[in-house]
């Protein structure tokens, strides 16, 4: 990390740690809401580390703290691996695209940060937010989110299960680089996730 970085980071505390505090998203949220400038590492099977950094809160909005600089997504909670189960909400009067009363919704609330940026350690690369809005998502359905296209998104149980991924479409990406892959699959491929940190 601090090679990496260099001269940007001068010391780093742990906030969190999977393998000691558990790999629920409520553990995730428990130890790293309302704490800002925070560095998550991320390894998954293959050796393949990465992560990425916000100077945002991981807070959940809620509905009635929405104004129009956020923007929110729903997930299917119970096809979370299925881009085309993630859907447009109107936020004025609340309505769903379609009609789905039997799908399970969780919400996911986008936060902007001009500071946000997305690193590999394989690569030795760091990747620029673009800063289309959709820096990191908050949902306390899930861990760490960034970017629009689910660039990073760890799921529930993300130790347990393969229930999280990484996106490497350009044109949903949220952060600059050519069609980069942080791990070793193509996009949106559920990853088991071995270890993650929160600094």
């Amino acid at each position: 990390i601090y090679k990496i970085f260099g001269k940007k980071i001068k010391s780093l505390n742990k906030l969190y740690d999977a393998k000691f505090n558990g790999d629920r998203a409520k553990d995730f949220h428990y130890f790293c809401d309302d704490s800002a400038n925070t560095l998550i590492l991320i390894e998954i099977q293959g050796n393949y580390r990465f992560g990425g950094f916000t100077n945002q809160l991981w807070n959940e909005i809620k509905n009635d703290e929405i104004d129009n600089s956020n923007i929110i997504k729903e997930h299917s909670r119970e096809n979370i691996d299925k881009e085309n189960d993630n859907i447009a909400i109107d936020k004025d009067n609340n309505k769903n695209d379609k009609d789905d009363k039997d799908m399970e919704i969780s919400y996911t609330s986008f936060k902007d940060d001009p500071y946000a940026f997305l690193f590999s350690l394989n690569k030795m690369k760091i990747y620029e937010y673009k800063k289309d809005g959709y820096a990191i998502g908050c949902s306390n359905e899930y861990g760490p989110i960034f970017g629009q296209g689910e660039d990073i998104l760890i799921g529930d149980q993300f130790i347990e299960t393969a229930s999280s991924w990484t996106a490497t479409n350009v044109e949903t990406s949220s952060f600059k680089g050519n069609n980069y892959h942080l791990g070793p699959y193509e996009n949106n491929t559920p990853v088991m996730i071995l270890e993650m940190e929160v600094f």
